[in-house]
């Protein structure tokens, strides 16, 4: 039907081209296709592939022919050529190739922007010297966006200026730099080596590419971007997408200026980078006097929760700042302060970062001398308490973290709603349980978090009842409503955390107030993200599982936190694996104390009766 469509005449060329020698174009052909009324685009000699006009005439066009007859047939080549001449768009991907950190797999975003490694990019890249030596020897990792290329086609000496295409590419390039300034929150400093559209496999072209390449100074590779860093990116790029027009403006100065810094080769051009990138967050409302005072005080304040943090906040921006007034007026920095001015500026990096994470979440301070006032204003509330919790025989396990002083306790609770007798600076915890139940069908929550772990852990995170199941006594009860509501079977080990969910449902729907904050954590997610996004090798209950958990729980709350917890319950009412899932739900309810935490889903769900069904790690 296609070589009927294009002329069978044309089919019959094609195949006694490539039986004949594949490796010359023969006249025959070319003059086949010239005489094809559907190819007269061609008589115009230049096609648009992205940025640049590339000479593809008839002779170009029946190498390209003969090339996709032999890499397909005859008949998918001649479908392939009829589509590009029919249509006004063809498929194609804009790309930036990048190198300062790695990614080990495909992460794709919901608009199709994508990041991976060269190796699971869509298309070939040329091999030619120049794309072998100059940009693929020196990337690590790419990013590409799918979108519709308008196919263009002129004659010599015609105007070159398309100004809808241009605009295209503006914009899908803005996207590819945005996905790079905002990999700086997550602490990836990395340089952008070269962009290039590339056409899809099955569109007419020479295959050679026009690349575009930024001013980029060799960078040291960092580490690879986890699952769990492309999710918070994800969210991230929502987030600021969100923003308004004026926002997203204002905050790319600072992010451009602290991609800059994580990139810089010397420490001095890191400090006057990261100045500008403060200033730019701290002094945007242009005040003038005592600007190093007013920046730190304005970056302290807006980051910290108590006195000892903001004064410890404080110090690191205000030394920052002068080591950037230092850099700029002397050029320098002597070899005894080198490693304190490292120190300090790595400290303020963090904490420029993770203003910027929560600008982009909820938006620039609009006052400061206003948010400055009322913390002032307001009286020094006591160091919060944070709590991971877990369901055990004997009740509920909780280990305690105060986290102004570092300080863990633990104890265990016949019942879950007994909290509201513990310690009143209790303000989060964290706990192995379902919270929000859906009415009917699955939690998205516990879809995504299988995802995240994939085989075998994902067997771990078990099918959450639905809420008409709360308060059935039996075994038959509670799968008759749930073969009633969905149509599926009741798994045993599902029906024996009904008790335990339904405490800790009732003890949230009748909380007190709102001072204190309870979330969903699973073990096995949080261990994941714990272990740098790998989910754990080795069943918990197994030697080697506890093992590789407990060797988590030492490197970060002490080599005798565990034991303390183990010395103080007999292994019937609290078992091994209790203790280490309530230290990973602690893990969690730091990092959502801190506010770095991420969840699944990245949206809000919430069931019938209000409660989010987010699962945190």
């Amino acid at each position: 039907m296609v070589a009927k469509h294009l002329g069978t005449n044309l089919a019959n060329e094609l195949a006694a081209a490539i039986e004949a020698s594949p490796d010359l174009v023969p006249k025959s052909l070319v003059a086949a296709l010239t005489r094809e009324p559907r190819l007269r685009i061609f008589d115009r000699s230049l096609q648009r592939i992205g940025q640049a006009f590339q000479s593809f005439d008839h002779y170009r066009l029946a190498s390209w022919l003969v090339g996709r007859a032999q890499a397909t047939n005859v008949e998918r080549a001649l479908s392939d050529l009829a589509t590009y001449a029919e249509k006004d768009t063809f498929r194609a991907f804009q790309v930036v190739f990048a190198t300062g950190t790695w990614a080990d797999e495909l992460y794709k975003f919901d608009d199709g922007m994508t990041l991976c490694p060269v190796k699971y990019l869509p298309f070939e890249v040329p091999s030619d010297s120049f794309s072998e030596r100059v940009i693929l020897g020196q990337t690590s990792f790419a990013m590409f966006k799918p979108f519709e290329h308008p196919r263009v086609h002129q004659a010599q000496g015609a105007s070159q200026t398309i100004p809808d295409l241009d605009r295209t590419y503006l914009r899908i390039n803005d996207e590819l730099r945005l996905v790079q300034e905002l990999l700086s929150l997550l602490g990836k400093g990395t340089q952008l080596i070269a962009f290039t559209t590339v056409p899809a496999d099955n569109v007419p072209s020479t295959g050679l590419l026009s690349w575009h390449m930024p001013e980029m100074r060799t960078a040291l590779l960092g580490s690879i971007v986890t699952r769990s860093e492309a999710m918070r990116l994800a969210q991230l790029r929502s987030d600021f997408q969100a923003l308004s027009e004026n926002q997203r403006q204002a905050l790319r100065v600072p992010l451009r200026r602290l991609v800059k810094a994580l990139c810089a080769l010397s420490l001095v051009d890191k400090a006057i980078e990261l100045g500008v990138a403060m200033e730019a967050l701290y002094l945007s409302d242009q005040t003038h006097g005592e600007l190093t005072y007013r920046l730190a005080l304005r970056g302290a304040t807006f980051l910290s929760a108590d006195a000892r943090t903001t004064e410890s906040i404080f110090k690191d921006l205000k030394q920052a700042y002068t080591l950037r007034s230092q850099a700029v007026h002397t050029g320098t920095f002597s070899r005894k302060n080198r490693s304190k001015a490292t120190g300090i500026i790595d400290s303020a990096i963090g904490h420029v970062s993770r203003t910027l994470a929560a600008f982009i979440r909820h938006g620039p301070v609009k006052n400061w001398e206003a948010l400055v006032l009322q913390r002032v204003a307001r009286p020094e509330v006591a160091a919060p308490l944070i709590a991971g919790v877990d369901a055990c025989r004997a009740g509920w396990l909780f280990v305690l973290r105060d986290t102004a002083t570092g300080e863990l306790s633990h104890v265990l609770l016949p019942s879950f709603s007994q909290y509201l007798e513990l310690d009143a600076r209790l303000a989060l915890i964290a706990v192995d349980m379902p919270i929000g139940l859906p009415a009917r069908g699955s939690r998205d929550c516990d879809l995504q978090a299988r995802r995240l772990l994939g085989e075998p852990r994902r067997r771990s995170v078990f099918p959450s009842p639905i809420r008409g199941m709360l308060g059935t006594k039996t075994f038959d009860e509670a799968a008759a409503v749930l073969a009633k509501t969905d149509g599926r079977g009741l798994q045993k080990q599902v029906f024996a955390l009904l008790p335990k969910i339904f405490q800790v449902d009732n003890a949230i729907r009748s909380a007190p107030s709102d001072s204190l904050s309870i979330i969903e954590v699973h073990p096995e997610v949080s261990f994941a993200a714990w272990n740098s996004g790998n989910p754990m090798l080795h069943a918990k209950r197994s030697r080697e599982g506890r093992a590789e958990r407990q060797r988590l729980i030492a490197n970060h709350y002490g080599s005798d936190a565990f034991s303390n917890v183990r010395a103080a319950f007999l292994c019937r009412e609290v078992a091994h694996d209790d203790i280490a899932d309530a230290f990973a739900a602690l893990w969690t309810a730091e990092r959502r104390c801190a506010g770095n935490a991420e969840a699944v889903p990245q949206t809000t769900e919430q069931d019938e009766e209000g409660l989010e069904m987010k699962i945190w790690y």
